[in-house]
């Protein structure tokens, strides 16, 4: 039984693991410089390979030690496997020998070149040939949830709603998922309305001119701007998505619901920790998302939180898949319209699942949206970004997409 003498420990930071390695071991023991070994023995593969250690953890008792971290190995820029390791190693003739690695291994297929992110050929499908939203398989695998620290502050996030995002915290996502490609669209919602005979609402709130948020009689038919039938549907509360989705699994014979709140992060950041799988540069956002910019500026001139570094070519909401997709082959993650989750609200992530599961206690009259809107400025469009919303509330940028479990 090793005693809990621990002689180095990282808090996922690579920096720490890097700098660690190049200390000198001032123990007769475990150091960093035996880790180095260690990692020479994994390198064996004539393809490019990089390792990438965190939460190392190393412990020792005499000639006994436990080396624990978790780790991706990046073969040709690709992810190759990921998880959580332990080596059992002894002191032999001086020397520290492995006896024993077990680990639990979860495969990524996502590419990660750097600076240049792709996204992957994902499998799709769909139930139904009359509406069914295209769905997209995610591949399984493990994230930390929530707001790096620094990333509120560096983005000048109002002090009032800093701290909703913390702590982070790790989600594994250990079963077959498949996600909506698109936000649901118009069309695919008015089929969904002509088949149930549901009576349109007869209130949704918009943005005026100056910015501010009024309330109209309009809805999801005529919210006030134009649209196509391959723009998102707006105007729609969580009980509306709740009542689509219902009627979807009734319609296909599999289960539809909406994505879990970590579901969600998981499938947007899609591989990447940046606060915007496409680029964090105000200046280069709109070639990859529809936000409150100039082309929205000029249609809100009272709105003076608007990103006036680039123009994406629309003033309210796009058509579907308008933009490049994420790593995941996911369109419109962030932009557009937010989108409902199934999880209730609660104020930071104190508790929150770590397993992919929606969190259904807290304030439920309220649930989670995420992913920011075509009149919001950048603060707000970023993967971590979470608000609570009435389930009733219908908004001209709010939207939803669904998901399923394979």
């Amino acid at each position: 039984m090793l005693h809990p003498n621990v002689l180095f420990h990282s808090i996922d930071n690579q920096e720490s693991v890097d700098n660690a390695r190049k200390l000198n071991a001032q123990f007769d023991g475990i150091g960093p410089s035996a880790l180095d070994g260690f990692v020479t023995l994994l390198a064996t593969s004539k393809d490019k390979l990089e390792e990438r250690f965190q939460d190392v953890e190393i412990r020792q008792d005499g000639d006994l030690g436990l080396v624990t971290f978790n780790y991706e190995f990046v073969i040709n820029d690709k992810i190759h496997h990921s998880g959580l390791e332990h080596w059992q190693v002894r002191k032999i003739d001086g020397q520290w020998k492995i006896l024993s690695v077990t680990w639990t291994k979860y495969t990524v297929t996502t590419d990660l070149r750097r600076g240049n992110p792709q996204p992957s050929e994902a499998a799709t499908f769909r139930d139904c040939s009359n509406g069914c939203p295209e769905m997209v398989v995610v591949p399984q695998g493990r994230f930390t949830m929530g707001a790096p620290a620094g990333e509120e502050e560096r983005e000048n996030l109002p002090d009032q709603v800093r701290g909703r995002s913390a702590p982070q915290h790790p989600v594994t996502i250990r079963y077959k998922l498949a996600i909506g490609k698109f936000d649901v669209t118009r069309d695919e919602y008015a089929r969904f309305v002509a088949e149930t005979n549901r009576p349109d609402p007869d209130g949704c709130t918009t943005l005026a001119a100056s910015g501010g948020f009024i309330s109209t009689n309009g809805n999801w038919r005529s919210p006030g701007f134009p649209q196509t039938g391959r723009d998102p549907v707006v105007c729609v509360g969580w009980d509306d998505a709740q009542a689509y989705v219902s009627w979807l699994s009734a319609k296909t014979g599999h289960i539809y619901r909406l994505p879990t709140e970590a579901e969600w992060e998981y499938a947007a950041r899609a591989g990447t920790t940046s606060a915007r799988y496409g680029s964090d540069n105000p200046a280069e956002v709109c070639r990859y998302t529809n936000v409150g910019d100039l082309d929205y500026g000029e249609q809100h001139p009272g709105d003076s939180d608007v990103n006036r570094a680039c123009r994406d070519g629309y003033a309210f909401t796009s058509p579907v898949g308008s933009f490049p997709p994420n790593q995941f082959g996911l369109y419109d993650m962030l932009g557009d319209v937010m989108n409902w989750t199934e999880d209730c609200w609660n104020a930071n992530y104190s508790g929150a699942p770590i397993d992919g599961a929606a969190w259904l206690t807290g304030d439920c009259s309220r649930r989670v949206v995420h992913g920011g809107s075509w009149d919001m400025d950048l603060r707000a469009v970023r993967s971590a970004m979470r608000r609570g919303i009435p389930t009733s509330y219908r908004n001209t940028t709010l939207g939803f997409r669904v998901a399923r479990t394979l």
